[in-house]
């Protein structure tokens, strides 16, 4: 069984759980051999590749770098940035890397939705955001070092803008507190709380499903050139 098939098969083993009861999930070795999906090398060839976007997060303030407005265009400034020490996320992964394409083909054919990868990671301990949710979905796959990660009970509120006001970190009540190392994941269901705490180098897939994004075409086709 190669790492897909364990993939598709474990998925599909909780499928109906995540429909019925949409709680955190940690997976131990969900995706073995992650190399094979995301690397230092596929990041270096990321920032050097003018298709794909970038966010950064400050390593003093873990929010969105406030020198640098919307996504990072300069190939000098990510990388400057990045060897600096500061979290870095890749947009849409999986729109110009065909096994990013091939992973998540499997994830929809075992669980359904419509999925997208972006990547995060740094370097010397960077730090990612503070607690915060996402209105989508996310399975978070690990694939270099190490990252502690705490999903809280709490979810957002749709009365309330998203955010969490001064001082509330006081009511959240911890769900689940994991270490994610290569090949690990964690499912972190919509709109619920949660915060990544690295420690040291890291590099991870964010899997999101958002099912009112227009359904991707994950077929490969060929031309009949000669």
């Amino acid at each position: 069984m190669n790492e897909l098939e364990h993939l598709e098969k474990t998925l599909s083993s909780v499928g109906e759980k995540l429909y019925f009861d949409d709680q955190p999930l940690h997976f131990k070795n969900l995706l073995p051999n992650v190399e094979n999906f995301l690397t230092w090398n596929d990041v270096e060839y990321c920032v050097n590749n003018e298709n794909f976007k970038f966010e950064v997060i400050n390593k003093r303030t873990s929010e969105k770098h406030s020198d640098l407005r919307n996504y990072v265009d300069s190939k000098r400034t990510i990388s400057g940035l990045i060897n600096d020490g500061h979290c870095f996320v890749i947009f849409n992964y999986d729109s110009y890397v065909e096994k990013a394409n091939a992973l998540l083909s499997t994830i929809e054919k075992a669980i359904g939705g419509n999925w997208f990868i972006h990547v995060y990671g740094g370097l010397h301990g960077a730090k990612s955001f503070a607690i915060h949710m996402d209105n989508p979905p996310n399975l978070i796959i690990q694939t270099d070092g190490r990252t502690d990660w705490v999903v809280y009970e709490n979810r957002s509120s749709r009365v309330f803008p998203p955010g969490i006001p001064q001082g509330a970190e006081k009511y959240m009540r911890e769900k689940i507190k994991v270490t994610l190392e290569p090949g690990d994941a964690l499912y972190i269901p919509a709109n619920t709380y949660h915060v990544a705490k690295p420690t040291g180098q890291r590099l991870s897939m964010s899997l999101l499903c958002d099912n009112f994004q227009p359904k991707k075409d994950r077929n490969i086709y060929s031309l009949d050139y000669k």
